[in-house]
C-alpha cells in the first residue's frame, strides 16, 4: 500500500483517530454525570466502541487513500466507490469487534455469551454507519487533493509568468544592447555637424523607443498596430544610421491590425535582418514586413530581406541565432498549443522568417 503520497502524515491520522476516540468516548459519560447516574455508566459498552471505532479509522486511513487514488479517475467511479465503502466498512466492523474482544480479555472483564448473536443483529446498521464514515474520510481526501492541485496550478502559473518575464527581459536586453545604443549615439553626434534638426529628430525617436521598451507594467500581448509603431520607430533610427541606403516595405492587411501578438516579437526579426543581412556589405538593402490573415483565425507574419542569406539548415539557424532562438523560445511559452515558424534562405538570396500565430483568446490583467 502506498502511503508516501498522502497529504497528511500517517502518524497524524493515528493521533487524530486516538483523539477523536477519547473525545467521543468521553462524551458518552457526560449525560450520566449530569444526571448523577455515573454508577450506571458501562465503559465497555459506551466508551470502548467509540474509542475503538475512531482509532481504527485512524489506522485504516491509508487504505481509504489507496481507494481514493485507485478510483478517482476510473470509469463507473461512484459504483466502485460504493462497493469499496461497503467492503471497507465490513472489514472495519469485524476488526472493531475483534479489538473489543481482545481488550476485554486483556483487562479481564467477562464477555457475555450472546455477543455473537448481538454482533450479527447489529451488523447491517453498523455497516451503514461505517460506510458513511468512509465517505466522510474520502471527501476530506478529495478536498485536500483539490486544494493541493489548486496550489500546484497557482505555482505553475507563477512559474510560467516568471519564465515569460525572463524571456521578455532577454529580448529587452538584446534590443538595448550597448552596440545599438553606441551606434545610435555616434550617428546623432555625426548629425550634429550636418543637421541639428535631423539629430534632434533622431534623439526624439530614440527617446520614444526607450520609453516603450522600459515602460513599467508592459503587457505580454499587444495589438499588432502597437508592435508595428515600435518597429517603425526602430527602423527609422536604423535608416538614418545607414544614410538612407536601407529601404523598408510594409504590406499590412488592415484586418489584422488589432490582433494581439506577443510584445516585442518583430523587433528581433528586423534587427536580425539588418545585422546579418547587409550591415557588413555595401550597397542598398531592403526589408519587407508583411502581416495578413491566415486560416482558422490565425495571423501570418513575414519579415524578409534581400541580404546575404545563409546556407545553414533551419534547425541550426534557430539554435545558433540568439535573436531567432529567443523568438522561438517566447513563442513556445506563449503558444503552448502550437504555432508555426519556418525560415526560407539561400546564400545570396536573402532571408525570410515566416510566423503563423493562433488567435490569442486569453485576457490579460
Amino acid at each position: 500500500m502506498e502511503r508516501q503520497g498522502m497529504p497528511i502524515k500517517y502518524i497524524y491520522t493515528i493521533l487524530i483517530g486516538l483523539g477523536l476516540g477519547l473525545i467521543l468516548g468521553a462524551k458518552t459519560y457526560l449525560p450520566y454525570y449530569f444526571w448523577e447516574e455515573t454508577h450506571l455508566y458501562d465503559w465497555e459498552k459506551h466508551f470502548l466502541p467509540h474509542f475503538i471505532n475512531n482509532t481504527l479509522w485512524g489506522i485504516m486511513v491509508p487504505l481509504v487513500y489507496f481507494i481514493f487514488l485507485k478510483f478517482r479517475n476510473s470509469d463507473q467511479r461512484i459504483l466502485k466507490l460504493m462497493i469499496a465503502s461497503l467492503l471497507i466498512g465490513a472489514l472495519h466492523e469485524c476488526l472493531s469487534w475483534c479489538f473489543w474482544f481482545v481488550i476485554m480479555k486483556i483487562v479481564g472483564l467477562p464477555i457475555q455469551e450472546n455477543v455473537v448473536p448481538y454482533f450479527l443483529r447489529a451488523f447491517p446498521s453498523s455497516l451503514i454507519s461505517r460506510a458513511f464514515e468512509f465517505w466522510i474520510i474520502y471527501s476530506l481526501f478529495s478536498a485536500l487533493a483539490y486544494a493541493r492541485e489548486l496550489r500546484d496550478k497557482q505555482v505553475e502559473l507563477a512559474q510560467t509568468e516568471t519564465r515569460l518575464y525572463n524571456a521578455r527581459l532577454t529580448t529587452l536586453k538584446r534590443q538595448l544592447q550597448p552596440h545599438f545604443l553606441f551606434n545610435t549615439l555616434n550617428t546623432i553626434s555625426s548629425l550634429m555637424e550636418v543637421s541639428i534638426q535631423d539629430a534632434q529628430n533622431m534623439v526624439s525617436k530614440l527617446g520614444i523607443l526607450l520609453r516603450r521598451a522600459l515602460a513599467k507594467n508592459q503587457k505580454h500581448w499587444v495589438p499588432l498596430r502597437e508592435e508595428l509603431e515600435f518597429v517603425k520607430t526602430y527602423l527609422d533610427i536604423e535608416q538614418t544610421r545607414f544614410n538612407d541606403r536601407l529601404h523598408i516595405d510594409y504590406d499590412i492587411d488592415q484586418a489584422v491590425l488589432e490582433t494581439k501578438i506577443p510584445a516585442l516579437l518583430l523587433q528581433p526579426l528586423v534587427e536580425n535582418a539588418i545585422k546579418h543581412g547587409f550591415s557588413n556589405i555595401s550597397g542598398e538593402g531592403r526589408i519587407s514586413v508583411k502581416a495578413y490573415p491566415g486560416a482558422n483565425g490565425n495571423i501570418r507574419l513575414e519579415v524578409s530581406d534581400n541580404g546575404q542569406g545563409s546556407s545553414l539548415p533551419q534547425e541550426e539557424l534557430l539554435d545558433k541565432g540568439v535573436g531567432l532562438r529567443n523568438v522561438r523560445h517566447r513563442l513556445e511559452l506563449m503558444y503552448p498549443n502550437g504555432y508555426d515558424m519556418y525560415i526560407k534562405t539561400n546564400p545570396g538570396n536573402g532571408f525570410e522568417v515566416h510566423l503563423g500565430l493562433p488567435e490569442h483568446r486569453h485576457s490579460e490583467k
